[in-house]
């Protein structure tokens, strides 16, 4: 499986109170492939420092073998082990940490944010009630 696409879908930076400095990354995964059998991630970086808070969200696509398996329940442990093992989901990392460090940077602060991805918390996403998968269609309304 390859991770492809890097999109930054947003970024917010605050300046805040001094904290204890650290980096949070976390990815989730569509629930379902999409029409040609890959699958939408969103990944999530948090990083705070002595003078503020970035927070970057990313999207990707996870195409290749097994990225568009419909998951059954028992299945979904074995299918993150092998996202987690998957080296180009740096790819959605490095995009986060290029936009936290130039954002963090408007504020005037240089963190120091791991040039390696920390394990990050995996996640299947939830889809919102009444919202459909885009490509499924549903029968035409009867007249």
């Amino acid at each position: 499986m390859t991770v492809d696409s890097p999109l930054i879908m947003s970024l917010q930076v605050e300046i805040a109170a001094p904290a204890e400095p650290h980096v949070d990354w976390s990815i989730g995964y569509a629930p379902e492939p999409d029409e040609s059998g890959n699958r939408f991630l969103l990944a999530h970086l948090h990083v705070a420092t002595g003078d503020g808070t970035a927070d970057i969200d990313v999207s990707g696509v996870l195409q290749g073998d097994n990225a568009g398996a419909l998951l059954e329940e028992s299945e979904i442990v074995t299918f993150e082990r092998q996202l987690d093992s998957v080296a180009s989901l740096n790819l959605l990392y490095f995009t986060a940490r290029t936009a936290a460090l130039g954002a963090l940077g408007l504020i005037e602060s240089r963190p120091e944010i791991p040039t390696s991805a920390p394990k990050a918390r995996l996640a299947r996403l939830v889809r919102a009630d009444g919202v459909e998968a885009s490509h499924q269609t549903s029968e035409p309304a009867e007249a």
